[in-house]
């Protein structure tokens, strides 16, 4: 449950969602573009590539837009409308 309230951001409204995204990009600052866009998008395929990123039926109502949200995010990083 408590992983499930951690990623409860990614399953936010968009404008909330990207909040937060535009929030990481700032703490990580000091990482470069291409090494953020190649290691951000690391990061959101291995959540887009899993079964279910929410374990608990409470969160997994927010599955489908949490997934919009991470394919979003990572077609922006990409510059790939696709980014499956």
């Amino acid at each position: 449950m408590l992983l499930d309230a951690d990623l409860a951001v990614l399953g936010a409204q968009p404008n909330v969602y990207q909040a937060y995204v535009s929030g990481v990009r700032v703490e990580y600052s000091h990482v470069g573009d291409t090494d953020w866009r190649v290691g951000r998008a690391q990061v959101l395929r291995r959540f887009i590539d899993q079964p279910r990123i929410y374990r608990t039926l409470a969160m997994s109502v927010h599955e489908r837009r949490a997934r919009s949200n991470l394919q979003a995010e990572l077609a922006a990083l990409t510059g790939d409308a696709r980014a499956d």
